[in-house]
């Protein structure tokens, strides 16, 4: 997928709600967010977003987020995010419900609680293989406020998620 048809995607289809990015790993990050600068209207009307594996972005992530209130899906699979993406996802996704961090090794139990506070409606959380997770209980309280559901697994089976080949937990 080109620069230009990813631009032409942006201006023509202003009511897009579902974006995967998964393995676009030759998007820079510059590209991805002037993506998402220029496209007001698609920012406002994206519910869901996948960068699994988009290491090359994630510095770019902060003000990108903060155009995304819509999000409902956010799907941060192994990229190099860490807390403070999370605590900017905790700010502005308030209407934020499944998030997935598998394999970010840079994410701790700070961002943990800062999802709990900051995003009321989350009632899907995997955090696979986020080995800075330390604190299972402050999962477990999550999970037990209001039904949410909670899933943590540090070692388990990476089987879902082999089609890369980095480990840098």
């Amino acid at each position: 997928m080109t620069y230009d048809l990813i631009i032409r995607i942006f201006m023509y289809c202003r009511r897009l709600k579902v974006l995967d990015f998964k393995r676009c790993f030759e998007l820079s990050g510059d590209v991805f967010r002037s993506l998402f600068l220029a496209g007001r209207e698609l920012c406002a009307s994206l519910t869901s977003l996948n960068i699994t594996g988009m290491n090359s972005i994630v510095q770019h992530l902060k003000v990108v987020f903060r155009r995304l209130p819509n999000i409902t899906t956010l799907i941060l699979n192994r990229t190099n995010v860490n807390d403070k993406v999370v605590l900017i996802i905790s700010q502005c996704m308030p209407r934020l419900e499944h998030l997935e961090i598998v394999k970010c090794g840079q994410v701790t139990d700070i961002a943990i609680l800062a999802l709990a506070s900051g995003c009321p409606k989350l009632a899907y959380l995997l955090t696979r293989r986020c080995k800075r997770i330390q604190n299972i209980s402050l999962l477990q309280q999550i999970s037990a406020r209001g039904g949410k559901e909670v899933v943590y697994d540090d070692s388990g089976s990476d089987e879902e998620y082999s089609d890369f080949d980095d480990d840098d937990d």
